[in-house]
């Protein structure tokens, strides 16, 4: 029940400026890898037996802006909801373009990162 509730949470929305706990505003949770942006996505966790190699690491965290304030562009490397440092893995069976994975510390899983929101 704990993993239904507090995947999706973190896929659609994060606090501004905040942890993904303490929601005070609302944001497209997205980070910029090499042109292309990733959002979490509503899957079941990636299985640490399939993470693989590192990636990318996040190099800047420009904060969230509420939904309807002017979007902010994301260089590659960029996130708006992770923290700077947070490192996003390979996934097996995956290429790049379909899916990334990074540690995800308050459910404790990995999380899986898609081109496109899945629902």
């Amino acid at each position: 029940m704990r993993r239904a509730i507090l995947i999706p949470a973190l896929g659609l929305l994060v606090a501004c400026g905040e942890s993904t706990v303490a929601v005070e505003g609302s944001c497209v949770a997205a980070v910029n890898i090499d042109g292309t942006t990733y959002h979490p996505a509503s899957l079941p966790p990636v299985l640490a037996e399939d993470v693989g190699a590192f990636y990318v690491e996040v190099t800047l965290n420009t904060g969230c802006l509420d939904q309807g304030e002017p979007p902010v562009e994301l260089g590659h490397g960029e996130s708006n909801f992770l923290e700077v440092g947070t490192k996003i893995h390979r996934v097996d069976g995956f290429e790049p373009e379909e899916r990334l994975a990074l540690w995800a510390p308050i459910v404790g899983e990995w999380a899986p990162l898609v081109p496109h929101p899945v629902f």
